[in-house]
């Protein structure tokens, strides 16, 4: 991506007599494998593309442990559940799984009728619990567990956003844009940041009356049930009245 000789075969094509009679997709070709060598670094100094490449080697290993704080605190966290109330409406299969990782915690008599179960934030796990418990409490802890995954203790991804973010910015100014979101536009076919925003804002007035109708319709549901939720229905509620 830094090799100036092709980027030079490149540009000597893109100047050359004979540009004006390509075809349009060799012309786009060799435009794009300009630009991307551009946004590799290619037209740099020596010192910003030693800068560069650091840049590029430290995101790869940041990528890296956060995906991986992800994953380890998804395997680790474990909701253990002992009582037969806080399992109710979980289907067959949801309590065998839940009891096979109680066994493999160390439970060695954990069943699916009578427990213990131990509920992870693994999709086959999650994703059933919060679409069939009728324990709106455990529903909201796992939900919670859910979305600050790798949030705190000792895999905490805090830090290495916060370096993930300043790397972005230092990167886009050493290739001459203003942030990263300019940066990462250059490869995409939205002109610019506010013709993105604009976009998400029309999506958004268009959808917003059907979602609102939809969230209606499960307040009915819960309104019909005389659940508690009704009143104050939430994140955690969706999932579950939807089902």
């Amino acid at each position: 991506g830094q090799s100036k000789p092709i980027y030079e075969a490149y540009r000597v094509l893109r100047e050359g007599r004979e540009w004006s009679g390509y075809s349009d997709a060799r012309k786009r070709i060799i435009e794009s494998s300009m630009r991307e060598a551009e946004l590799n670094g290619v037209g740099l100094n020596e010192l910003d593309r030693d800068r560069f490449n650091e840049i590029s080697q430290r995101q790869a290993e940041l990528s890296t442990a956060y995906s991986n704080n992800v994953l380890d605190y998804t395997k680790a966290y474990r909701l253990k559940l002992e009582s037969r109330d806080d399992v109710l409406g979980l289907p067959d299969t949801l309590l065998e799984l839940a009891a096979d990782e109680a066994r493999q915690d160390g439970e060695d008599g954990a069943t699916d009728k009578d427990g213990p179960w131990v509920i992870t934030l693994e999709i086959p796990s999650f994703m059933p619990f919060m679409q069939h418990s009728k324990n709106r409490d455990l529903r909201e802890k796992l939900y919670r567990a859910y979305v600050t995954r790798a949030s705190s203790g000792d895999y905490d991804n805090t830090i290495l956003i916060d370096e993930i973010l300043s790397l972005r910015r230092e990167k886009a100014n050493l290739l001459g844009y203003e942030n990263y979101a300019d940066l990462s536009l250059s490869r995409k076919m939205a002109p610019d940041v506010d013709s993105v925003e604009q976009l998400l804002t029309e999506l958004m007035v268009a959808a917003r009356p059907g979602a609102e109708r939809d969230l209606e319709d499960l307040r009915d549901l819960a309104r019909e049930a005389a659940a508690p939720e009704a009143a104050d229905f939430r994140q955690w509620d969706s999932a579950y009245w939807s089902e």
